[in-house]
């Protein structure tokens, strides 16, 4: 159950790591901080919200969001894996 578990979210990480690479423009590592490094702006960010809504169908609270959960390409494979969307 944990392996399936890992190998979900490395498939997630993937994913979101794509979303960065050729939706963003952005090649980072999965453990950059996009948001303190700077390297999201508004703009970038709404895009990344509007991929991983076509990507994984999720639909984000903007009321309940935390921003620390879109910090890093882990931290959204994490949210995503937890929201139970990154199966699709």
């Amino acid at each position: 159950m944990i392996m399936e578990s890992v190998q979900l979210l490395d498939g997630v990480e993937s994913r979101v790591h794509r979303i960065f690479r050729d939706g963003l423009e952005l090649d980072v590592e999965v453990d950059t901080d996009v948001l303190a490094g700077g390297l999201l702006d508004s703009l970038a960010f709404v895009q990344l919200l509007v991929s991983l809504e076509e990507e994984f169908g999720l639909e984000v609270d903007l009321a309940e969001m935390e921003l620390e959960d879109f910090s890093t390409v882990t931290s959204i494979a994490r949210l995503v894996s937890a929201s139970g969307h990154g199966a699709r």
